[in-house]
């Protein structure tokens, strides 16, 4: 324990807030000046000797001043100026340098050294001011212009290499760690040395799928590949059957029947009317029950001879376009005065 000056006597205790612990007292001549003694200075050349002995600066015997130099303050300092000081890393002889008495570290000290070469060979380090060694190990390849963290340990010092700003790219491109990458070269997707990033690969996906390069990537007789929207089409209606109608109506004779006729009719057919007749054919307006998705439909129209065959064959092909989701028009025209019997066979169809 330090011994306060304030237990001393004749101390000038007037001031405490100014001067700690007291003020040394000048003799008046009456001897009541502070005692020039062991108790007052003892431990302030203590406190000296310690910081020597720290240090490991050998008493040179002279004076401390310009001309012989300051071993008290070279103690003080260099107890301070490892950490306060980024010092230099050299290599000599294969042996790296820092310019400290290495002996003298505590174990667990460090230091920010900034290198002067890149890290070769080395395992030993030598304090260049006691030429002290001691083994080197390495977290990280440091390189020139690089910071780097010693830290003393009892039987080795480690160096750290550290990453900041100035060599966050080199040190991510030494250790392999994929950086984000540029939309070009995403759009290229040809490199390994880069990450891709949500929007990046958003965008090569689009373009892929369905923009500028899907032709290079749909899906072909000759390759697997992406979907295209005919091949969705068919996917959708895989499963659907798309004849979503089937009946006929019967008893129909071409051109021999009052418009207003309503024939026989099954199945999803549910009303077959003779709406007008043209020159030597009929148009027939047909009615189903389940409505088409909209009218990109077709008709496929069978015509089932019910008489004569020979008389029923007397027809022109048929034609037919449609009126809305549940109705078309069929238009049938004979070739001769002859009577018929015909069942028109239909299937609607969604396209």
């Amino acid at each position: 324990m330090a011994r306060s000056k304030l237990n001393s006597q004749s101390i000038d205790n007037s001031a405490p807030a100014v001067y700690l612990q007291g003020r040394v007292k000048d003799n008046t001549g009456a001897g009541d000046g502070t005692p020039v003694n062991e108790f007052v200075y003892g431990d302030m050349h203590q406190a000296f000797a310690k910081l020597m002995s720290m240090y490991q600066v050998n008493y040179n015997g002279l004076p401390d001043n310009e001309a012989n130099g300051y071993q008290l303050i070279e103690a003080l300092v260099g107890l301070a100026s490892k950490n306060d000081f980024v010092l230099a890393l050299t290599s000599s002889g294969g042996v790296l340098s820092i310019p400290i008495k290495l002996a003298s570290l505590k174990t667990n000290e460090s230091f920010i050294c900034k290198s002067a070469v890149d890290l070769a060979a080395e395992t030993t380090v030598k304090g260049s001011l006691d030429n002290s060694n001691k083994a080197a190990i390495f977290d990280g390849e440091f390189k020139t212009g690089e910071y780097v963290r010693v830290i003393n340990g009892a039987d080795n010092v480690e160096f750290i290499r550290l990453v900041d700003s100035s060599n966050l790219d080199a040190v991510t491109t030494f250790l392999n760690y994929l950086k984000a990458t540029t939309q070009p070269v995403e759009d290229t997707g040809t490199s390994e040395a880069v990450s891709t990033t949500p929007k990046s690969n958003k965008s090569v996906f689009t373009k892929r799928v369905i923009g500028t390069d899907s032709l290079n990537f749909l899906a072909t007789a000759a390759r697997n590949g992406l979907l295209s929207k005919e091949d969705k089409v068919i996917l959708n209606n895989l499963g659907m059957d798309r004849v979503r109608n089937i009946g006929y109506f019967a008893g129909l004779d071409v051109k021999g029947q009052s418009v207003g006729t309503n024939y026989t009719t099954s199945g999803n057919i549910t009303a077959a009317t003779k709406k007008q007749q043209i020159s030597d054919g009929d148009v027939i307006e047909v009615t189903w029950d389940t409505p088409m998705d909209n009218t990109d439909y077709k008709l496929h129209l069978s015509v089932q001879s019910q008489g004569n065959i020979g008389f029923d064959n007397d027809i022109r092909p048929l034609v037919w376009r449609p009126l809305s989701t549940t109705k078309a028009e069929i238009y049938l025209e004979e070739v001769k005065g002859v009577a018929q019997n015909l069942k028109i066979h239909i299937d609607v169809i969604q396209l």
